[in-house]
């Protein structure tokens, strides 16, 4: 297969690095040219590269994905599991194996939405619950083959079929119903202003955690060597918002604000909102 067929196919390729972001491109900087992005810039693919990526969303010929990813190492049996149970329907898919053991479900669908994680299942080697099945539709991407090590086993990736909106959340509710994780109650972060010296102890505090500050405001998670993951002080001074709904944001949550009191609550005193209030009183800090 080559970028031409790929193009004739109605697919929007871009060139990504081997860690699979975009060519030269911070990723939360291609999120927001996704929103205008009309035509394949075929220059980039003169320079040096490793793979190919796929936009995917409305703007982008209706293309969707549920992401299996090889996070416990049973990619396998949930294939053979949602295959069984959404039946016929699963022919209609078309099937990419991915690097580390993943695989790409494509399919075509009216109706779309915003990327989200369905599935968390319980890793016994570490006693958490690591997210296996997600959502890559609108405003999102993945990458394909010819990328290295990513190849189609069923379908056609230049013919990818139609599924119904109706199909599309049958193959959601199954996803679903195989989530291992309980329900998390939604953190409601702290209102107060609190002082600078708070606000740099927690911005110190993520430092030490692994999470990488750079450029203007912008944060990186622990594990991540390009790309954004959240903004630190974007809106509200020492404030974090997260975005990234990768597992190792853990013990924060995605699109959710933490002040500086939520931050060292979590990362210092494991969760407890009283004792972290106590330790602002002990150091006369503001909360």
């Amino acid at each position: 297969m080559d970028y031409s067929e790929l193009i004739s196919a109605g697919i929007h390729i871009f060139p990504t690095e081997e860690d699979k972001s975009p060519l030269e491109i911070d990723y939360g900087h291609y999120r927001a040219a996704m929103k205008w992005m009309d035509t394949v810039d075929m220059s980039l693919f003169e320079k040096p590269h490793y793979g190919v990526g796929m936009g995917l969303g409305r703007k982008f010929g209706n293309y969707g994905c549920v992401d299996i990813d090889n996070k416990i190492g049973n990619t396998d049996r949930i294939l053979e599991t949602i295959a069984y149970r959404i039946g016929s329907l699963f022919d209609s898919l078309t099937v990419d194996a991915t690097t580390g053991g993943g695989y790409h479900l494509i399919y075509r669908c009216e109706h779309l939405e915003g990327s989200r994680k369905l599935t968390y299942m319980a890793d016994f080697m570490d006693g958490n619950y690591k997210c296996t099945i997600e959502t890559k539709e609108h405003n999102s991407y993945i990458v394909i083959p010819p990328s290295p090590r990513y190849k189609t086993i069923q379908g056609d990736l230049l013919n990818v079929e139609w599924i119904t909106p109706k199909e599309r959340q049958l193959i959601m509710d199954v996803c679903l119903g195989l989530n291992e994780r309980p329900a998390q109650e939604r953190h409601r972060p702290h209102s107060g202003q609190c002082s600078d010296a708070a606000g740099e102890y927690a911005r110190e505090l993520l430092e030490n955690k692994g999470w990488t500050f750079f450029g203007h405001k912008y944060v990186r998670r622990p594990g991540k060597q390009r790309g954004t993951s959240a903004t630190f002080g974007y809106h509200t001074p020492y404030t974090l918002y997260i975005f990234s709904t990768d597992s190792d944001i853990m013990p924060f949550q995605e699109k959710v604000w933490y002040g500086p009191l939520d931050i060292i609550a979590l990362l210092d005193f494991n969760g407890d909102t009283d004792e972290a209030k106590r330790f602002f009183t002990l150091k006369k800090w503001k909360f």
